[in-house]
């Protein structure tokens, strides 16, 4: 009898660890994370990790803000290439998401001295090119990407251009323009032109960056008497289109 009971409770035991290993691994389903290294063996602590608690996403930089003599995870495009495949082989099933930042302008993070292309337009050049050459150039990045196991981009940018005092949306050239409906059409052919290579992206920043005078980056940023419900149209617009929605780190009481 003893015997039975004991068995009972290891089984019930057992059920209530695996139950909870499995909303672990659920809950790293939903995790998007950044690590230190231009390599991932098995063995190593980001390669641990995904498998562990099943990871749904990496974001890689090539800026190390720990130590600037060294790259954070892009040093060239073999090394990335090489990178990507093996943070792959990490997963469960080979369908991990690596994204990085790559808008063009002074957010592309695959730079010329790495070995890429490096030179895309910001937004705001973007929109003086016929409409075939910006085809051509969003392409072109995609199949960048793709070509060195990048499968999601965290772009396109589709604030609206409407505080000249914004430093970080207005100051880089990053918005395509004040008015929702051209910035839309500009970011569903960024967003096109990726998905033809099977690249995921972002449109971003959630509920609108384009109002704000901070700078996210630095501190606390309050847009409560500044953002324009304008700022929702390019959302509404991309609905149907837009993979995911990254959220600005702004504040609005409103």
């Amino acid at each position: 009898m003893l015997k039975k009971v004991l068995l009972s409770i290891l089984f019930s035991l057992s059920a209530l660890w695996a139950e909870e290993l499995a909303l672990e691994k659920r809950i790293g389903q939903m995790l998007m994370v950044g690590f230190h290294g231009t390599k991932a063996p098995k063995g190593s602590q980001i390669c641990k990790d995904i498998q562990r608690y099943n990871v749904g996403a990496v974001i890689l930089f090539d800026h190390n803000p720990v130590n600037k003599k060294k790259p954070k995870n892009i040093s060239s495009k073999k090394q990335l290439a090489a990178l990507t495949k093996q943070l792959q082989a990490c997963s469960k099933d080979g369908k991990l998401l690596i994204a990085v930042d790559q808008e063009g302008g002074k957010v592309q993070r695959l730079k010329s001295k790495y070995g890429f292309y490096g030179k895309f337009p910001k937004a705001s050049d973007v929109i003086k090119m016929d409409q075939s050459k910006i085809k051509e150039t969003y392409t072109k990045m995609s199949k960048e990407l793709k070509s060195v196991g990048i499968n999601y981009d965290l772009a396109p940018v589709v604030d609206l251009d409407i505080n000249m005092k914004n430093h970080v949306i207005h100051g880089l050239g990053r918005s395509f323009g004040k008015d929702p409906k051209t910035v839309a059409k500009y970011a569903g052919t960024f967003i096109d032109a990726m998905h033809h290579y099977g690249v995921l992206t972002s449109i971003k920043h959630f509920p609108g960056h384009g109002s704000s005078v901070g700078d996210t980056h630095k501190g606390f940023v309050d847009v409560t008497n500044l953002w324009q419900e304008a700022e929702l149209e390019p959302y509404r617009l991309l609905k149907d289109k837009a993979d995911t929605v990254m959220i600005a780190h702004v504040f609005n009481k409103s």
